[in-house]
């Protein structure tokens, strides 16, 4: 059973760190794009490392951590270094 149940959905903000339920912050590069249909509550994240993907279905949880159930286009974005 997950300790993660009392979730609620939630779209990232342009612009703002996002701290996920492992510990790592994530930056959200681009919040839910006009028009975008096939999912609600996603956005583009970039972790530390430069891992760039869109997170789907993002949930927040009541000690304001975040983690969603998939992510789609995941790729590196630089060289290890990114800064936020």
């Amino acid at each position: 059973m997950s300790l993660y149940i009392d979730g609620t959905p939630f779209t990232p903000e342009t612009g703002k760190s996002y701290k996920n339920t492992n510990g790592t912050v994530y930056q959200c590069v681009a919040g839910l794009e006009d028009g975008d249909t096939y999912a609600t509550n996603c956005a583009w994240m970039v972790s530390p490392a430069g891992w760039a993907f869109k997170a789907m279905n993002c949930m927040r949880y009541p000690d304001g951590s975040i983690d969603w159930s998939h992510s789609l286009y995941g790729h590196f974005i630089n060289d290890g270094n990114t800064q936020f």
